[in-house]
């Protein structure tokens, strides 16, 4: 197990591609810890985690089979936001203290932590640097209607729910601005190259 490994943090608005930027460097060897993704198993995995949401919203916020209620959920911090900060100060220590566990068990040169918001819930504070991927927004609002199959006021309304970019990118030590798939491989070929230098001082 290692004492330390060279950290990056990524992160993005929602459509934005951070994601296949994640795979990407993926694939050249880095580590990815999907936070996101993590977080959706956690609660369904960790009892301290289920028991600890149960008492915050009843035990509707689970079915039989144990599965996550989401939409139930989801209303419930929609129209009281002091739940969504009761939820997130449950759900975050949860995620940062298994990525912990995560990050010292990886071989890769390097890892990456992967969040929607990254910034938000302080993930920055664990990482040697910073990445956001930042496309122009109709671009993102058009990717997610094809990806989700959603309305436009709907991606609206939820990119409007996130940090603006233009915050990420000012807090954010790397930019990351392409757009197509060609330009995000040549990027992550060429961070790919600077993290690993970077890992080794």
């Amino acid at each position: 197990m290692r004492e330390h490994i060279y950290t990056v943090g990524l992160t993005g608005g929602i459509g934005s591609g951070k994601t296949t930027f994640a795979s990407m460097l993926e694939k050249r060897g880095a580590a990815v810890y999907y936070a996101d993704t993590r977080a959706k198993s956690l609660m369904v995995e960790n009892a301290a985690l289920i028991t600890a949401i149960k008492n915050l919203f009843g035990e509707q916020a689970y079915d039989e089979q144990g599965n996550i209620n989401r939409a139930y959920i989801s209303s419930r911090m929609f129209s009281d936001k002091g739940l969504l900060l009761q939820m997130n100060a449950i759900v975050h220590p949860a995620v940062y203290a298994d990525f912990e566990h995560w990050r010292l068990c990886q071989e890769a040169p390097y890892v990456i932590l992967e969040s929607a918001i990254l910034y938000e819930s302080s993930g920055d504070e664990r990482c040697d640097v910073t990445v956001t991927v930042s496309i122009p927004l109709e671009e993102r609002i058009n990717r997610t209607m094809m990806r989700d199959g959603v309305s436009r006021e709907a991606v609206i309304s939820r990119i409007n729910s996130q940090m603006s970019d233009a915050e990420r990118e000012n807090r954010a030590n790397i930019v990351v601005r392409a757009a197509t798939w060609e330009e995000k491989e040549s990027e992550a070929t060429r961070l790919d190259s600077y993290f690993r230098s970077e890992a080794l001082k």
